[in-house]
């Protein structure tokens, strides 16, 4: 089997199954409880919460949640106040799209901003829709489905000079796999599965000063922003993905780099790459002219050989490529192969042979 749908989710480190199973057999206690087990337990989650802090070299608030769209929704919805203006793109994940919909209904406007094919945000563009009456800018920091990455620490910069919006990031796709710009970042939502650790557990940081109100209520966990008992075994396994691929950040790169070069310059006819040349290597989308993506796809997992045609939120709702106005052969022809560090060229070498023969099929 060789995967490449890493962009859905990523395969657990040995370390950090071994470190889960450990944790949930010694470390069960409950964080909450006054008793030495539970005690020891709240200390972890400190150190915890403090490590993502040296790892972002930034100080703040850090609340842990159960993935991705949780903590993109407690950004958004925590966030909303007084003044009834949202900023962000039509390129964002639904967790953050859907729940910016949702709220014209309830007075707000929603402004998007003008991207290129890519989604790379146009500057100027944000610059004009920026008042004073903007509460909120969401704008993710790479895309999950092409790989595009913003220059967040200029679009900060644009957000700070026009206005006092609260800037919320989605790295949900990045991070752990590229260094990040967070001076004029206000709030940040990370996932564990996307860097090989546990299902189930993300991450939400948050400024100093920033104030974020609760989405869920119950007990007071997490200073009552996110109630509930913490999957504190998950959080110290995030914890070890995260430290893990802070360490291997820079020998990963350039060998996601290559192994996605291979398969963007094969010399297929009717391939088109839809993914900008400078965009984070861990995603490569391509589409073949004349095909289905589908087709594609089940082609290639009957060699098992498993890619996608997006991410698994939005196969069958959301088609990024038909949103940034490509036309219908490219976007229904298209598939998202996502790598990781465990992926190796002789497994490239093979799914280049395999999309070369199938493609010849169209």
């Amino acid at each position: 089997m060789i995967y490449l749908d890493n962009g859905a989710t990523t395969k657990p480190h040995k370390e950090v199954i071994q470190l889960l199973s450990q944790a949930m057999e010694q470390s069960f206690f409950n964080p909450s409880s006054l008793h030495g087990g539970g005690l020891l337990m709240e200390k972890k989650l400190k150190w915890a919460k403090e490590t993502f802090f040296d790892l972002l070299g930034q100080r703040g608030d850090f609340y842990f949640t159960s993935g991705g769209t949780e903590s993109n929704n407690l950004a958004i919805l925590g966030s909303l106040g007084a003044k009834k203006h949202i900023i962000t793109t039509k390129a964002e994940h639904p967790s953050v799209l859907r729940v910016v919909e949702l709220q014209k209904s309830r007075g707000y406007k929603v402004d998007y901003v003008e991207t290129d094919k890519y989604g790379t945000v146009c500057p100027d563009s944000l610059k004009e829709l920026l008042t004073s009456q903007t509460g909120i800018v969401s704008i993710m920091d790479t895309n999950n489905e092409l790989g595009t990455t913003q220059d967040i620490n200029a679009l900060g910069n644009i957000i700070k000079s026009h206005s006092n919006a609260i800037f919320h990031v989605d790295a949900v796709a990045s991070f752990g796999k590229r260094q990040l710009a967070l001076s004029n970042v206000d709030v940040l939502t990370i996932s564990a599965h996307k860097i090989h650790g546990p299902q189930g557990i993300g991450g939400i940081f948050i400024k100093p000063k920033v104030r974020i109100k609760p989405i869920f209520f119950g007990g007071s966990q997490q200073k009552k922003i996110r109630p509930g008992t913490e999957f504190t075994t998950g959080a110290l396994a995030f914890v070890l993905a995260a430290q893990l691929a802070y360490i291997r950040m820079e020998k990963n790169f350039p060998h996601v780099q290559a192994l996605r070069n291979k398969i963007a310059q094969l010399p297929i006819k009717n391939m088109v790459v839809n993914t900008p040349a400078n965009a984070l290597p861990y995603i490569l989308n391509i589409s073949f002219l004349g095909a289905k993506g589908q087709v594609i796809v089940n082609a290639l997992s009957a060699q098992e050989i498993y890619t996608s045609t997006g991410a698994a939120c939005n196969e069958r709702s959301h088609n990024i490529l038909k949103t940034l106005g490509h036309s219908q052969e490219v976007y229904e022809g298209a598939i998202r192969i996502s790598f990781s560090q465990y992926n190796t060229m002789d497994e490239i070498e093979v799914v280049s042979e395999a999309l070369t023969k199938v493609s010849n099929l169209f």
